[in-house]
C-alpha cells in the first residue's frame, strides 16, 4: 500500500465516521429535543358580524362558522399542542344559549386511534363537560350543537388532530444527511486531488 492510497483510506474513513456522527447527533437533536417544542398559537379574527372567524395558520386561512343564539363568539385561539382551540364568548346574563359551530376538519378534528371513524370531541366549560351534539358534517367539515349556560364566558373544544405540521426533527434529518453527503463528497474530492 503506497503513502497516497494510506492517506485517500484515512480520509475516507474520516469523512465516513464524520458524517454518522454529524447524522447521530441530529437525530438525537429531533428526536429528544424537538419532541416536546411548543407550537404557536393561532389567534382567530372575526369578520364583523357575520358569524364567522378566521384563523390564519402558517400560510393557510380556516374560517370557523358560528351562530350563537343570546350571544356572540368574540375570539378564538388554536392551542397546537393540547389539540383544542378556546371560543370566548360575550353570553346573554339573563338565559341560556345554544352555540352551533362548523369547524373545517383540516384545521380541528376528532378521529379514532386508527383515524378511520369520527370520536365526538370533548367540550369543557371551566371544570366542567359541556352537553352537545354533531350535526350536518361532511367530509371537510364538523358541526357541534352546543348549549351555553347563562354566564359561560369561554368554552374549550378538544380534538385528537390540529394543523398537521411537517415534523421539524424530520426536516431536520433530511437536512444533516444531506449535508453529510456534500461534505464527505467535498472531502472525498479533495483526498483524490491530493
Amino acid at each position: 500500500m503506497t503513502h497516497n492510497s494510506h492517506c485517500l483510506n484515512s480520509r475516507h474513513k474520516l469523512a465516513t465516521t464524520s458524517l454518522i456522527i454529524i447524522s447521530c447527533y441530529l437525530l438525537a437533536i429531533a428526536t429528544i429535543g424537538f419532541g416536546h417544542t411548543t407550537v404557536p398559537n393561532a389567534y382567530a379574527q372575526s369578520l364583523g358580524d357575520t358569524g364567522t372567524m378566521v384563523v390564519k395558520y402558517g400560510d393557510t386561512t380556516y374560517e370557523i362558522a358560528t351562530n350563537f343564539s343570546n350571544g356572540k363568539v368574540v375570539n378564538a385561539t388554536l392551542i397546537p399542542d393540547d389539540n383544542q382551540l378556546l371560543l370566548d364568548l360575550e353570553p346573554s346574563q339573563t338565559e341560556d344559549g345554544k352555540l352551533v359551530v362548523t369547524l373545517p376538519r383540516a384545521l380541528i378534528d376528532s378521529k379514532s386511534a386508527d383515524l378511520s371513524s369520527d370520536n365526538l370531541f370533548t367540550v369543557v366549560f371551566s371544570d366542567s363537560e359541556a352537553t352537545h351534539e354533531e350535526s350536518n358534517s361532511t367530509d371537510t367539515t364538523r358541526t357541534l350543537l352546543i348549549d351555553i349556560p347563562v354566564g359561560t364566558e369561554y368554552l374549550t373544544i378538544v380534538g385528537t388532530q390540529v394543523v398537521p405540521e411537517f415534523p421539524i426533527g424530520i426536516l431536520l434529518i433530511t437536512g444533516a444527511i444531506v449535508g453529510g453527503v456534500a461534505f464527505t463528497t467535498r472531502v472525498l474530492r479533495m483526498t483524490n486531488h491530493h
